[in-house]
């Protein structure tokens, strides 16, 4: 029987060395091998995770997008809903407001028919008044004819003399106010046109900025008086004149209006005589607006002095004006007194009449507040107030 040798102890730690370091490289390749699989995993779950919060993400997007979408939607059916709701009432409105009108036209109608009997009546008055100076040397003529405050005429057997000399009268006087209204429209015209001539030339010819401004200042005043008296009555040109009226009541009165052609016929002389632009033009066009300046001013002064004896006449008589007011506007006293009432009462107070045309600057003087009538109110401050121009 064979027997082995023992080893000798440093072959025996030889082996043991060799194999503590087999052991030790079988664990490092093992933790080697298990930190790249962790690794990997970890490269895994966050190539996973980040799917997962994109896909996270775009499914809020989506949501917040259809929310938006779905308030949108709600916002336009409102919409459409108020426009809807809108429109049928207004359709209700015209509804209301047509049978509204259909239940007062039968009301208007009478008040109308009312009014222009009144009219009628005073009309008839005011012929009577009108007349007296027409009547042939036949007809009778009372001995007083300023008694009790008024003239009385008989008008048996003169009635068609009297009707025909009026309706002539007043031909006349409105034939007069178609004329003052065209010889505005011309001093207007002229005043447009040198004010054209001179801004093109100072803009052409020289850098003078002051007197290209003085130019196209010219040019808007006269284009404003142009439009003002201009005797077509277009849409746009009404609305113009509406705009002037409100704004610049003064140019609606006759004195004022011969005042500032005054001072445009002026100002068309200097800019085309100082500017060295047209001498011949400068005192044509110039002088001619000067003049139909001073004879508006002139004419206006006279017929303002004219309404003012009326007041004074009213003045000494005494009266109370409310009173005498309720007296004479009897056609309407919430629009106030008409033309014809305060020519009638002028004729019965002072004896003194107005032509169609002075009519109007009169009204245009004394309503204030834009009415078709003289109110109780602007009677009264003109009765007692400081004489006024027309």
């Amino acid at each position: 029987m064979m027997t082995s040798c023992p080893l000798s102890p440093s072959i025996r730690g030889s082996k043991a060395l060799s194999a503590e370091v087999s052991n030790t490289k079988r664990f490092s390749v093992q933790r080697f091998i298990s930190t790249i699989v962790l690794l990997v995993g970890l490269l895994c779950c966050k190539h996973l995770g980040d799917g997962h919060l994109l896909e996270l993400e775009r499914l809020l997007h989506t949501r917040i997008m259809a929310k938006h979408d779905m308030r949108m939607i709600e916002h336009q059916q409102r919409t459409r809903l108020t426009r809807t709701q809108n429109i049928a009432r207004g359709h209700r409105d015209r509804v209301v407001n047509l049978m509204h009108r259909l239940d007062i036209a039968p009301r208007q109608y009478n008040e109308r028919k009312e009014r222009k009997q009144a009219q009628i009546d005073q009309l008839q008055a005011q012929i009577q008044h009108l007349g007296v100076e027409d009547f042939p040397s036949s007809m009778s003529r009372p001995s007083n004819p300023f008694a009790q405050g008024f003239r009385r005429v008989d008008l048996e057997g003169g009635a068609q003399h009297v009707v025909s000399t009026v309706a002539a009268w007043k031909a006349q006087a409105s034939q007069m106010s178609m004329t003052m209204d065209i010889i505005f429209f011309s001093a207007a015209c002229c005043v447009v046109a040198a004010s054209v001539i001179s801004t093109i030339e100072v803009f052409l010819t020289e850098i003078a900025p002051f007197d290209l401004v003085d130019c196209i200042y010219l040019l808007l005043f006269g284009t404003k008086m142009m439009f003002l008296d201009a005797p077509v009555r277009f849409k746009g040109i009404v609305e113009a004149q509406a705009f002037i009226v409100k704004y610049f009541a003064f140019l609606t009165r006759f004195t004022g209006r011969g005042i500032w052609y005054i001072f445009l016929g002026t100002m068309t002389f200097a800019t085309l005589w100082d500017n060295q632009i047209w001498y011949l033009g400068a005192v044509l066009l110039g002088f001619y607006v000067f003049l139909i300046g001073v004879f508006a001013t002139v004419m206006g002064a006279m017929k303002s002095r004219k309404l003012d004896r009326v007041r004074q006449q009213i003045r000494r008589q005494n009266a109370n004006s409310e009173q005498m007011f309720n007296s004479y506007a009897r056609s309407s006293p919430q629009e106030g007194m008409t033309a014809e009432e305060f020519d009638l009462l002028s004729g019965q107070v002072a004896g003194i009449s107005f032509r169609p045309d002075e009519l109007t600057f009169v009204l245009n003087a004394l309503c204030n507040e834009g009415r078709l009538g003289i109110t109780q109110r602007d009677f009264c401050g003109w009765v007692a107030g400081p004489a006024i121009l027309l």
